[in-house]
């Protein structure tokens, strides 16, 4: 019997669906944090529907604002240094030649009244007039989601940043997705009903200077 999942086996199988993907850069100083999505698999005919692709991205990067959070130890402001109490945030979406690359996201950590540096501002359009020349490209089209806040260390799930006694970090990372942090296997299973949804869609994950090596959460339940 036919599997209704798209298959590689013949020819006329091959291209028969493609993946929508999301790449957010979340920038502070001297730290970095470069994440990867899979927004999601729609057949290859619907790439003419910009309608139905703008919704998926849009839908898909409202439920964001928790992982795009919590993620990583404590910011410093892009352009002063102080730690970073705000956040700046830019989104891109081009109808792109390659249509399964059409949405960017920049967050940039920072201090409330700060303006976008020109460093963070010349690599955000240089890459992405590289990408898209001769196409549309639409600059915050996609809001920020609800429940973003400026890049955090705190624990997902009960923001606990530090411990009491010791004053040291004591975050624990994601297994799966190596992205978001809690202070505990018992926050980390308090928030895996929510946080299953997009812990499966992230494929890359890859952090500039500055982060601390930390233990990994392993996944005790499904």
């Amino acid at each position: 019997m036919r599997s209704s999942s798209v298959s590689s086996s013949t020819e006329e199988d091959k291209g028969a669906s493609i993946t929508l993907k999301l790449d957010v850069c979340i920038f502070g100083e001297n730290q970095n944090v470069d994440i990867s999505f899979d927004v999601a698999t729609i057949g290859r005919h619907e790439i003419f529907d910009n309608t139905k692709m703008e919704t998926l991205y849009r839908e898909f990067i409202e439920r964001l604002g928790p992982e795009l959070t919590h993620h990583s130890e404590e910011w410093k402001c892009e352009e002063c240094g102080r730690v970073a109490t705000y956040f700046q945030w830019i989104s891109l979406y081009t109808e792109s030649a390659k249509a399964y690359e059409r949405g960017n996201i920049v967050i940039v950590a920072c201090c409330p009244g700060s303006r976008l540096t020109g460093r963070v501002a010349s690599l955000v359009i240089g890459k992405e007039v590289q990408k898209s020349v001769g196409e549309s490209t639409v600059v915050n089209m996609f809001p920020r989601p609800d429940g973003l806040g400026p890049p955090s260390g705190a624990c997902l799930t009960c923001h606990k940043d530090l411990d009491a006694e010791t004053g040291l970090l004591t975050m624990l990372r994601c297994s799966k997705c190596k992205l978001v942090r809690y202070c505990g296997v018992a926050c980390q299973k308090d928030d895996w009903g929510r946080h299953k949804v997009i812990c499966g869609k992230i494929t890359r994950v890859s952090r500039g200077c500055n982060i601390k090596k930390e233990k990994k959460i392993e996944h005790s339940c499904s």
